[in-house]
């Protein structure tokens, strides 16, 4: 005979989510751990508005980047090789001068750095970048 027992119900199939949160809680834990929260060193700039020289009123170093790696140091055109030893001449000659680098569009970015260098090899720590339109 087969009888009908309510006391025993028949298994349903059932999602047991629980080992499945644990191991992305672990994983979410080891990432946040092995996550690397250092801020990267670079060069500090000073970006005032598109086109704004340096002031006149101040005797400073320009360093125009241009296209094609061309550099126009207050008015002379310096190759790369000699850009670092020209400004350290002209800031020798006034120490009380400030620098500024002025780019062009179409400069490349490692022009930039290099003129930005430049100012870095006499000492100055912030140095103000405008864009010459």
């Amino acid at each position: 005979m087969n009888h009908f027992n309510p006391a025993v119900e028949e298994d349903k199939p059932e999602v047991d989510l629980t080992p499945m949160l644990d191991v992305v809680f672990i994983m979410l834990v080891f990432f946040i751990i092995t996550a690397s929260f250092i801020r990267e060193a670079g060069i500090p700039v000073m970006l005032p508005g598109f086109g704004e020289p340096p002031p006149d009123d101040v005797q400073s170093i320009v360093v125009t980047v241009k296209p094609e790696s061309v550099f126009v140091v207050n008015g002379r055109v310096i190759s790369r090789g000699s850009l670092i030893p020209y400004v350290r001449a002209l800031y020798s000659q006034n120490p009380k001068a400030d620098f500024a680098v002025m780019v062009t569009a179409g400069s490349h970015v490692g022009d930039t750095v290099s003129a930005a260098d430049a100012g870095r090899s006499v000492g100055f720590d912030v140095i103000p970048i405008s864009v010459e339109e």
